[in-house]
């Protein structure tokens, strides 16, 4: 089976890096690791003392050790002597052990959400924070909505389960029993009940619904701290399970 990304295709290294770029590639690295230090110590300085901090933020930094040399550039000026063409010479040790890679757009699966998503309403499925779980704690014979995207129905069980949802914070979580459920999804989709989707009955005319998974999930009980499953809901959240030990 084909991987679902375009770095899962690559075979890395991508290039072959001689001896004195590796070392200035290190040298940069050294050198950012020290100034983030001191650009961490000055934020956890400045945090210090607050009530209540704000919750941090994934924040990455790309750095790049080599950059083209950029002349300024005349719009009217000119250059007397003669610029050689360069010609890619595909015979050259730079390129005799190299291959072609031909990169496609992501291919839209099945079970993808976001593809029927529009832009409001991806900004509010895509956590934009850390993301806090919830918990809910469940008897059989009830039914938790995410929004209006996924749905879970606690079936059957001896004892109550724990439910421990994580998914943006912007997408509201409703338990209702599984005998209203589609009761309840009917009335609130498209409220903001449910959040997303959004809109009026246009919208909701191209909205697919949700449809029945006929396979049943069973989860083992592994105790109170442990999680026994994961349900996994692609592009929207993913649920833990907790059940009592020897339950199923």
């Amino acid at each position: 089976r084909w991987p679902g990304t375009t770095l899962n295709l690559l075979k890395f290294p991508i290039n072959r890096p001689s001896g004195w770029k590796i070392q200035q590639r290190t040298r940069r690295l050294k050198s950012e690791a020290r100034i983030l230090k001191v650009e961490q110590e000055i934020r956890n300085a400045q945090l210090r003392g607050r009530p209540h901090p704000e919750a941090p933020a994934l924040i990455g930094h790309i750095g790049r050790t080599f950059s083209d040399a950029q002349g300024h550039r005349d719009a009217f000026g000119g250059k007397k002597e003669k610029q050689n063409l360069m010609v890619l010479d595909e015979k050259h040790e730079l390129f005799a052990q190299s291959n072609w890679l031909y990169d496609t757009p992501g291919v839209i699966h099945p079970d993808q959400i976001l593809s029927l998503l529009s832009t409001e309403e991806l900004l509010a499925t895509i956590p934009k924070q850390v993301i806090r779980p919830q918990t809910y704690f469940l008897h059989k014979g009830y039914t938790l909505f995410i929004g209006g995207l996924a749905r879970i129905d606690h079936i059957d069980c001896s004892y109550p389960c724990r439910f421990t949802i994580f998914c943006s914070e912007n997408l509201p979580i409703t338990v209702t029993k599984t005998e209203d459920a589609d009761e309840v999804y009917d009335k609130f989709l498209g409220t903001e009940l449910f959040a997303v989707p959004m809109g009026g009955p246009e919208r909701l005319k191209n909205w697919p619904g949700l449809k029945k998974k006929e396979d049943i999930m069973e989860f083992p009980g592994e105790g109170p701290k442990w999680c026994c499953g994961d349900i996994v809901l692609s592009s929207v959240a993913w649920v833990s399970v907790t059940a009592k030990k020897g339950s199923l």
